[in-house]
């Protein structure tokens, strides 16, 4: 964000925005500087003057974007992501009965993407307008209140906490008919196979039909760095099976984006995935 910085006094600037609103102030107390921006309650404290710019547009500009659910995207959005923005192009649902979407954006650069996402998966989006509201008269005093009251609803529900299952890191491969869920973040994953009520066995005392499709699933997941973890009796790692007979299988991935998880990232990251997989 584009700011001004003007000196006050001694060891005291302050920053407007373009339309000449001061939105930041930095001072100096002793050996560090002391950072307020408007519509935030913190108080931020850095150690030279240059870096206190730089925190304070970093603060301005996450102010720009606000935390939105994949349910509620729209066509038109525009969505921040690590490598730039994005501006959706479509959102529909999968049609599974994991009640996924799968949500469709183009970036600056042209390039577009298709991923598939949980309800609840959070995105960054850029805040859109409040709508303009004239009070005129006592009808238009009711609709004012109306809306102030769904507002303060929206930004609670807004605030509510996040549950575990949802994870800016966690995909879903479809490998039909098994589907793996992996957290590309922390390097976890389950592998979710189809209900036992549908395996047949292939020989009589040998391989059932899930057993082939699931080896087949592991080597088309090899390729993208997913791997299964080994359970203590040399086959795979059982992580449990859901009430309607899904056997679910841990799995690792390892180029993911953490190099180091600790503990609590994996066992926060495990649950969710047990959560998303119907454990």
């Amino acid at each position: 964000m584009e700011l001004t910085w003007q000196k006050e006094a001694a060891g005291s600037y302050y920053a407007t925005n373009k339309s000449g609103q001061v939105v930041a102030t930095a001072r100096k107390e002793g050996n560090a500087w002391h950072i307020e921006v408007a519509k935030d309650n913190r108080v931020r404290q850095v150690g030279t003057y240059k870096l206190a710019q730089t925190v304070a547009a970093r603060v301005l500009e996450d102010q720009r974007w606000e935390q939105v659910r994949a349910e509620n995207l729209t066509e038109g959005d525009t969505l921040r992501f690590v490598d730039g923005e994005g501006t959706v192009t479509g959102v529909e649902p999968v049609g599974n009965n994991l009640g996924q979407l799968r949500v469709s954006y183009v970036m600056e650069d042209g390039t577009r993407y298709s991923a598939t996402f949980y309800p609840g998966s959070r995105f960054e989006r850029l805040r859109k307008p409040e709508p303009a509201v004239r009070c005129i008269d006592e009808q238009g005093a009711q609709e004012l209140a109306e809306w102030e009251a769904d507002r303060r609803d929206a930004e609670q529900a807004e605030e509510t906490p996040t549950p575990a299952f949802e994870l800016y890191g966690m995909q879903t491969i479809d490998l039909h008919p098994f589907v793996a869920i992996v957290d590309m973040i922390a390097g976890t994953g389950v592998l979710v196979s189809p209900p036992a009520s549908e395996d047949v066995t292939l020989s009589e005392g040998g391989a059932s039909l899930h057993d082939s499709l699931c080896a087949d699933a592991l080597r088309r997941l090899a390729p993208l760095g997913v791997e299964a973890l080994e359970g203590e009796d040399g086959g795979l790692s059982l992580e449990g099976v859901t009430k309607d007979g899904r056997k679910v299988f841990s799995l690792y991935v390892s180029d993911c984006i953490t190099t180091e998880p600790d503990f609590e990232e994996v066992a926060v990251s495990i649950d969710a995935l047990r959560q998303a997989a119907g454990l």
